[in-house]
């Protein structure tokens, strides 16, 4: 079974910009979440205590995956992008047995290929957007494209990326 996503476009809100007009932080989307009206495919989804993630990704990223990268050593291409969302979570109170389903939207974390952009983290830009449920507004967190690379390192052998493509 195929799942797909449409990732709506929020980016009212998140609008820091300098001099010229463009985006301070995250540099990877011009200081906004961008703009997502392309069907993204769920990669994988799992649970961190009281948070529920999906992971989804672009057709990019998606056709990389299926010729078997990163386990095959080589690199994910150009453009091929991949996208955290995080959903604090709640009982569904029709189940009868306990079940948790997705609540609020907490952030928004994207991972970009563009090596000549980010060639100081290894070709991939990263932004996280926090969501203020109240304005319904994202603002960026941390500074600079780089700023989620440090803890990928680890995954260096898998160009950078945690999350695994399941088999279909």
């Amino acid at each position: 079974m195929r799942h797909s996503h449409r990732v709506a476009d929020h980016s009212a809100g998140v609008t820091p910009r300098d001099r010229d007009g463009r985006g301070v932080y995250p540099e990877v989307f011009e200081g906004r979440p961008p703009q997502c009206e392309a069907v993204w495919f769920t990669v994988s989804e799992s649970v961190i205590a009281t948070v529920g993630l999906a992971v989804v990704a672009n057709p990019t990223m998606i056709a990389a995956y299926k010729t078997g990268i990163p386990l095959n050593g080589k690199p994910f291409p150009e453009g091929a992008t991949i996208v955290k969302i995080e959903r604090t979570k709640k009982k569904n109170q029709e189940a009868p047995f306990d079940v948790k389903i997705p609540d609020m939207l907490k952030d928004v974390l994207f991972i970009t290929k563009d090596s000549k952009r980010f060639a100081a983290s290894a070709g991939w830009g990263y932004a996280q957007f926090n969501h203020d449920a109240a304005s319904g507004s994202f603002t960026p967190e941390g500074s600079g494209s780089d700023c989620g690379h440090a803890c990928h390192t680890i995954v260096k052998a898998k160009d950078y990326i945690f999350t695994a493509y399941g088999k279909r």
